[in-house]
């Protein structure tokens, strides 16, 4: 990806950044780092902070886990 390219994704994202913050969101594919299984895919978690491209999100345990901005489906607005 070009600079100019980068520079409006990360524009795009820190604009939507705020309004994801704090909803509820599926994870699209397995979160898994160096063998352990963060989160499963479908699984319903709440979204803690974003840092574009990395969020942390809270399971249903309550356990707070960072995933790739890009593993999670808005289960609200289909995004």
């Amino acid at each position: 990806m070009t600079k100019k390219g980068r520079e409006f994704v990360d524009s795009y994202i820190s604009k939507k950044k705020h309004h994801l913050e704090g909803t509820i969101q599926m994870l699209n594919k397995d979160v898994v780092f160096r063998g352990k299984v963060y989160g499963k895919q479908g699984d319903l978690v709440k979204i803690i902070s974003v840092n574009p491209p990395a969020l942390t999100f809270e399971n249903s345990n309550g356990q707070k886990f960072p995933c790739n901005i890009k593993d999670i489906y808005n289960a609200n607005s289909g995004i």
